[in-house]
């Protein structure tokens, strides 16, 4: 999911739920809007953080899948021509 939408659809739901319930309660137009604009910007910060949040799980789940690959260790398999007899000499006696 994108997240670049989410302060806004939190920010615009809390809006759309005070406008409902302060229409229901008659409230007056000039208390109306008050309220209105600090729930607005209060769940838009509130958005915010939680987009961040989100964000920063993101990055360090991705820091530690590129450390969990870096450090994974690729042993070669040995040639066939320089293989080392038990002794740890290589085959060749002289």
């Amino acid at each position: 999911m994108k997240r670049k939408m989410l302060p806004l659809i939190i920010m615009l739901t809390a809006g759309a739920v005070v406008g409902i319930v302060t229409y229901i309660m008659h409230y007056e137009l000039e208390i109306f809007l008050a309220i209105l604009l600090a729930v607005l910007l209060v769940f838009y910060i509130v958005g915010c953080l939680i987009k961040r949040t989100l964000d920063s799980f993101d990055q360090a789940e991705e820091k530690s899948e590129e450390l969990s690959d870096e450090g994974e260790v690729i042993e070669k398999e040995p040639e066939e021509g320089s293989q080392r007899d038990e002794t740890g000499t290589s085959g060749e006696e002289g």
